[in-house]
């Protein structure tokens, strides 16, 4: 699992490395903390989840969510800050935030880490079962239209022998 750590202070990426390292020791973590770091981790690496703070010296969080789903629609981003309010809060979650935490609650990241990625996991899932439903039913659609096409030529077949035989017979013994 690779993590992409988005914050201006290099103190606040490493607690909030320190604090994922305890629930996720196996995964790579990315710290960014300039503009340019950000720019090159994105067009570069590959990431299963992004943490961003909100304010940056060069960005807000916000910003930061809208250059990432543009880039990786289905990643989830979650906002850790030490400053915000719920505006920005509802605002982020609006725009596809998978979740809001304050930096002095830290204990509640791996939870909402799990959390995200569960619900990219079932997003996953269920895109998956609806598209086989989608190819399902056109499969069906195609059998069933293909079946009433044979079924209504052999109904013709059917309703018109009684006159086709006779009509069959005169031009056969018109053509000798």
């Amino acid at each position: 699992m690779r993590f992409l750590i988005v914050d201006d202070s290099m103190n606040d990426r490493e607690l909030v490395v320190r604090r994922l390292k305890r629930e996720f020791p196996a995964a790579e973590y990315v710290e960014v903390g300039l503009p340019e770091d950000l720019d090159a981790a994105i067009v570069h690496d590959q990431f299963d989840i992004v943490l961003t703070d909100y304010q940056l010296n060069w960005a807000n969080g916000l910003q930061i969510l809208k250059t990432v789903k543009q880039r990786y629609p289905d990643v989830p981003v979650l906002m850790v800050t030490g400053t915000g309010s719920e505006e920005i809060a509802v605002e982020g979650l609006r725009s596809g935030l998978s979740n809001y935490i304050l930096k002095s609650h830290l204990e509640r990241l791996p939870q909402a880490v799990h959390e995200s990625l569960e619900k990219v996991r079932l997003q996953k899932q269920y895109d998956e079962a609806l598209l086989q439903l989608r190819q399902s039913e056109e499969r069906y659609r195609e059998i069933f239209e293909q079946g009433l096409t044979a079924s209504l030529c052999v109904h013709l077949r059917e309703s018109f022998s009684p006159v086709m035989l006779p009509l069959h017979i005169s031009l056969a013994f018109l053509l000798k």
